[in-house]
């Protein structure tokens, strides 16, 4: 079980060390396919802009950019905090998504239809 969550903490270390240092840009799959913006479209740039503090930027690339990343921020404090103390009954990590993954899914439908309407 723990097995799992630092291998999680290892891709997402090495993705942020990838986007932070490699310009490395990925098209948008949903966009190529459908012609429609997806819910994270912008989201690379943004967090990107957000890394350097430029929030107001972030803003304009995702509107979904600044609360993701706090909720991102959290999940991770999360995880390092089920690696370090691995307590088998109570994983806050899983108890959190399972608690606002909600929240989350109407967080991306919001975003989704903004990208639409701005044409992102």
């Amino acid at each position: 079980m723990k097995n799992w969550k630092i291998l999680i903490f290892i891709f997402e270390g090495i993705g942020f060390y990838t986007l932070m240092f490699f310009n490395i840009s990925i098209p948008c799959f949903f966009k190529l396919f459908f012609s429609l913006p997806c819910p994270g479209c912008g989201m690379t740039r943004a967090f990107l802009e957000i890394f350097h503090f430029n929030f107001v930027s972030a803003f304009s690339y995702n509107i979904l950019a600044i609360p993701l990343f706090l909720y991102l921020l959290l999940l991770n404090c999360l995880l390092f905090y089920d690696i370090i103390f691995y307590k088998n009954k109570s994983l806050s990590y899983l108890k959190f998504t399972e608690k606002y993954s909600l929240f989350l899914i109407l967080f991306l439908t919001l975003s989704w239809i903004v990208n639409i309407f701005r044409g992102v």
